[in-house]
């Protein structure tokens, strides 16, 4: 493992644990349930392959910015690997279409359409922007050391890693937030909406702009379940 991954929690190991998992689970009741599977499978992967490392989950990370009240956030990281003094932050987000799937251990997993494209869209993008906050905190720390982000999406939904036919979903009021299959956003992302008038989108965190450090790459892949469900289900992951 050393020699492969270099002592890192690497894409390539991230990736495996997703294929893994697809072999056991072909969805789930719910985004702690994907959480918790995760965490299982990546546990015994680490297990096998000799790191003695810990798995959190919800794992609060002080974030070294200040609210209006100039109390400093806990930033909680749905799942947490902790390989000595270096830290490896992952991010979840789960999506779905109605559908019913049998398990092949007997279970009937149940999903619901949940709509609400532009906030999971917004709170994955989110997701990335925590992971940027974390490593920039922790990049003069000496309790902790950063060693790479990952934000995951796994979505049973085609709005989400289809291209829309109309282009006029550029105007829509989450046209900056489009995660489709190689689109490209820019580092600084706003609602479109008239600022001057009452939304929604006005409350925390959904009033904040997001600023990347650069341009995510959206490469979405097979979520590999065999196909057996009704919609194609896929994942989104970028490394931080």
């Amino acid at each position: 493992f050393i020699k492969k991954y270099c002592g890192m929690i690497s894409s390539e190991m991230m990736i495996e644990a997703m294929d893994k998992l697809a072999k056991w689970r072909k969805l789930f009741w719910s985004e702690a349930d994907f959480q918790f599977s995760l965490a299982q499978v990546l546990y015994d992967m680490l297990k096998v392959k000799g790191v003695n490392a810990q798995i959190f989950l919800e794992r609060p990370i002080p974030s070294k910015a200040e609210d209006t009240k100039g109390k400093r956030r806990n930033r909680y990281i749905d799942i947490l690997i902790k390989n000595g003094d270096t830290i490896y932050p992952i991010e979840l987000k789960y999506a779905t279409k109605k559908d019913v799937v049998e398990e092949d251990y007997g279970e009937r997993i149940l999903t619901t359409t949940q709509g609400a494209y532009d906030t999971h869209r917004f709170g994955y993008l989110y997701d990335i922007t925590r992971l940027e906050s974390i490593r920039k905190d922790l990049s003069n720390s000496v309790d902790l050391k950063f060693g790479r982000g990952f934000a995951i999406l796994l979505t049973n939904d085609s709005n989400y890693y289809d291209k829309p036919e109309n282009e006029d979903y550029k105007n829509t009021i989450d046209g900056n937030f489009r995660i489709h299959q190689d689109n490209v956003i820019n580092p600084e992302i706003k609602w479109n909406i008239d600022e001057s008038n009452p939304h929604w989108t006005n409350r925390y965190p959904y009033n904040e702009q997001l600023t990347l450090s650069n341009r995510p790459l959206f490469q979405w892949r097979d979520y590999k379940n065999n196909g057996a469900t009704k919609y194609p289900v896929k994942y989104l992951i970028n490394i931080v």
